[in-house]
C-alpha cells in the first residue's frame, strides 16, 4: 500500500504538479474593515464586506486579521448603486429592470502607503416577470465584484517586488 502512495506522489510530481505545504508560505494577514457606503442603499456595505472576506479566505487563503494584527488593509467604498426600470408594461409595472454598482478599493500597508488600488463596476438586468428583483441582482453583483477585487489583490501580492 505504501509503495502505491509513493508511486502516486511521483506521478503527480512528474506531471508538473507541486505539493506545497500552505503553512510554509509567508502570507500577509489582511484586515477588511466594513465597506463605506456612500449611497442611500443601506445594508449593502455588510453584504459586500462579507463577500470580500469570504473570497479572500477561499481564493487566496489569506488569514483575516483584526485591528492591530494586520500586515495589509483592504479599504472599499460603494460609490454607486443605481436601479431603474428599463421597460414598463401596460399595467404601469416594470418588465425589465437593471441594477448598477461601483466599488472603489485600495490596498494599503501598515504605514498607510497605497500598494494597489482600483475600482470595479457591473450592471445586471433582471426580469420582474420571472420573479427576479433588484435585491437578488445586487447579491449576484456583490459576489462577482468581490471575486474580481480579490483576484486583483492576489495578482498584486504574487508579483515580484520589483514589478509593483
Amino acid at each position: 500500500m505504501r509503495s502505491a502512495s509513493v508511486l502516486g506522489l511521483l506521478l503527480l510530481v512528474s506531471c508538473g504538479y507541486r505539493l506545497v505545504d500552505p503553512a510554509a508560505a509567508d502570507q500577509p494577514a489582511i484586515m477588511v474593515p466594513v465597506t463605506v457606503n456612500n449611497t442611500e442603499w443601506r445594508g449593502a456595505e455588510a453584504d459586500i464586506t462579507r463577500s470580500l472576506r469570504r473570497n479572500l479566505e477561499a481564493q487566496l487563503g489569506l488569514p483575516l486579521a483584526a485591528s492591530g494584527g494586520q500586515d495589509l488593509v483592504l479599504h472599499t467604498r460603494i460609490s454607486e448603486i443605481h436601479r431603474n426600470a428599463s421597460v414598463l408594461n401596460r399595467q404601469g409595472g416594470a418588465t425589465l429592470g437593471s441594477t448598477r454598482l461601483r466599488i472603489d478599493w485600495q490596498l494599503v500597508d501598515l504605514a498607510g502607503e497605497e500598494q494597489v488600488a482600483g475600482f470595479v463596476g457591473r450592471e445586471l438586468e433582471f426580469l420582474t416577470g420571472a420573479g427576479e428583483r433588484a435585491e437578488t441582482a445586487l447579491a449576484e453583483i456583490f459576489e462577482d465584484l468581490a471575486e474580481q477585487i480579490v483576484m486583483e489583490v492576489g495578482s498584486h501580492l504574487t508579483r515580484p517586488a520589483h514589478q509593483t
